[in-house]
């Protein structure tokens, strides 16, 4: 609850900033599409594995801050899976490249809520779900690349591409210090593209 504090604060003053230097903000709404691939090494024994996710999202631009709220489904190791909700924060710098495309350079964070939480096509309910939801619950940083292409005055195509690296959950801190504690050098590391496609409309 404390880092869900944290950032929303962090999102009230990210937006106030960009409303206060007087560009046109706009509004929008998108799909996405990202890979998590994990790569673990327990003791001598190393694995990669790799998860799709979708999400669709809404969003919120300012020129030089994105704010985006998406739900969607996301894939976990261990045949599991949720419906996340995802809150993200973006710093980005606008080049244009002619009267209707511009190119941004991109860096933020989001955070990934668990929502609700399936085993092996199996809904998770009570203490259960509960406890998977706060295990898996992270933030990742993300950087990357982004473009507008104006259709109209207002209305604009945007696509991202995104790298990102994802903080250790909860359950996964736990995993690696239990291995700790038996003599066993563990990690986990997680990272992955997103591909983001959206319609906005300047307000």
């Amino acid at each position: 609850m404390k880092k869900l504090v944290v950032f929303g604060t962090a999102l009230l003053l990210c937006a106030s900033a960009a409303f206060a230097t007087n560009f046109t903000p706009s509004i929008g709404i998108g799909t996405q599409a990202s890979i998590d691939i994990v790569h673990s090494e327990i003791g001598s024994l190393e694995d990669t594995d790799s998860f799709g996710n979708w999400s669709g999202f809404l969003f919120l631009d300012a020129v030089f801050a994105e704010l985006d709220v998406s739900i969607g489904r996301y894939s976990y190791p261990g045949d599991l899976n949720g419906i996340n909700m995802g809150f993200g924060i973006y710093g980005k710098y606008p080049i244009a490249l002619g009267s209707r495309f511009s190119l941004f350079p991109m860096l933020g964070v989001d955070y990934q809520l668990m929502l609700s939480a399936n085993h092996d096509d199996t809904s998770l309910s009570g203490n259960a779900k509960d406890d998977v939801r706060d295990k898996f619950n992270a933030f990742r940083i993300k950087a990357g690349l982004g473009g507008d292409f104006s259709l109209t005055e207002a209305l604009y195509l945007r696509g991202e591409f995104l790298w990102g690296f994802k903080f250790k959950s909860q359950g996964e801190r736990d995993l690696v210090d239990a291995y700790d504690k038996l003599g066993i050098d563990a990690s986990i590391v997680t990272h992955g593209p997103t591909f983001k496609i959206g319609l906005g409309y300047k307000i």
